[in-house]
């Protein structure tokens, strides 16, 4: 099968006419580009060891970066885009987490080894597409499946479950759009579910986020939830909670529907980043969202827009707002306070008072509804300062 049309750009050609036709597409981009799909990465495959990979992109002044040597990846940096260019490899022994492999010559034993049989086609230059296990046909059918024995290949890297669900869902298998289930594959999933256990979390962490940001999280989680496989990932969640938040709000963030998904999501010990913990504690934090305008914008400014309105949402499951309140709160313009600590610097203040002195200007300012212009917060910050001088507390 050759492919309708030209998804091989002129900086991309140059890679092919180096490695003399040596090299082809693979993977996700082939399979994209099938479905005339928008193609973000291009990962290529070569017979070449990496040794001769690097030396054809050194000796053609195409910058090479080591990104995964061990497994035979080199990446390629041409015009500031990234080439990931794989050398054929066949899995030795697999444990379910690593494999130890070994160098090919052979597309196809390569092809034997990939996960799915849609992410198994080859492309050459001319867009001419090579496929041994069976991809094109699996892809004309919308149906995800793996590739040989489904068992064995599970067995092989117990994380091709995740992938699995990630590329799959209740009545549209994929978000390229799959109509049936494959069912060898969907029950290797959950009769080896517990394999799981044996991955480590921050793989287990990167897949599942990648899941929680497709547009049809909410099925894929059903099937897993169905097939009992999320239970051994996630003990305790609510699909249902993040179905109706999703009306709501569709375009919540990863880390958003993950903290609606699962109760007490900043006790999941998945070693977050420090910025994904102090994220996940600002979504998990009780916020009350109230029915007067000026709280809100208090609530607004303290919290941010992004929690802001994640919270706002939030209190729409609880039908504590009517809809009205909803969209008037939900259009509230962040509040900027006025005031810098350069101002109180030409006042007169110094050193540690100037931050307990814009601490009190920021309730005033508050106080006084958030009000934006600076000669009303620093008049009545002065007066402030001088009942209390008055009063004798200065």
């Amino acid at each position: 099968m050759k492919l309708d049309y030209n998804v091989i750009s002129a900086d991309m050609a140059v890679l092919f006419d180096i490695f003399d036709g040596h090299i082809r597409l693979v993977g996700g981009s082939v399979r994209d580009a099938l479905c005339h799909r928008k193609v973000h990465d291009f990962d290529f495959a070569t017979p070449f060891v990496p040794e001769t990979v690097m030396s054809i992109l050194e000796k053609n002044h195409i910058r090479v970066v080591l990104t995964g040597l061990k497994h035979g990846t080199v990446t390629a940096v041409y015009k500031g885009i990234p080439y990931e260019i794989t050398t054929l490899r066949s899995d030795i022994v697999t444990d379910g987490r690593h494999a130890k492999i070994c160098f090919v010559d052979s597309y196809e034993i390569d092809a034997n080894r990939r996960d799915f049989t849609i992410n198994a086609l080859y492309m050459d230059k001319t867009g001419q597409i090579t496929d041994y296990v069976g991809g094109l046909e699996d892809l004309s059918q919308h149906r995800i499946r793996f590739i040989g024995y489904a068992k064995k290949r599970v067995q092989e890297d117990y994380l091709r479950i995740l992938r699995y669900f990630r590329s799959s869902r209740r009545r549209f298998l994929a978000d390229f759009g799959v109509r049936t289930i494959d069912i060898p594959s969907i029950e290797a999933c959950q009769a080896y579910r517990l394999g799981l256990n044996n991955i480590s979390v921050e793989r287990i962490r990167e897949e599942m986020l990648k899941l929680l940001g497709k547009p049809y999280v909410v099925e894929a989680l059903k099937l897993m939830q169905d097939y009992d496989v999320l239970p051994v990932i996630l003990p305790q969640t609510n699909i249902y909670r993040l179905e109706q938040f999703l009306k709501i709000y569709p375009t919540a963030t990863v880390l958003e529907r993950f903290a609606i998904l699962v109760p007490e999501a900043d006790k999941v010990p998945w070693k977050w980043s420090r910025a994904q913990q102090k994220k996940l504690c600002s979504l998990t934090q009780p916020v009350q969202i109230s029915q007067e305008e000026v709280s809100n914008r208090y609530l607004l400014w303290k919290l941010g827009k992004e929690a802001y309105l994640y919270h706002l949402t939030l209190s729409q499951l609880t039908h504590s707002l009517s809809q009205k309140q909803f969209h008037i709160f939900k259009n509230l313009t962040m509040p900027i306070f006025p005031v810098e600590g350069g101002d109180l610097f030409q006042l007169g203040f110094r050193g540690s008072v100037v931050r307990q002195q814009l601490e009190i200007a920021e309730k005033i300012w508050v106080e006084l509804g958030f009000p934006s212009e600076k000669k009303l917060v620093m008049e009545n910050l002065l007066r402030y300062n001088e009942k209390k001088t008055i009063s004798g507390e200065g």
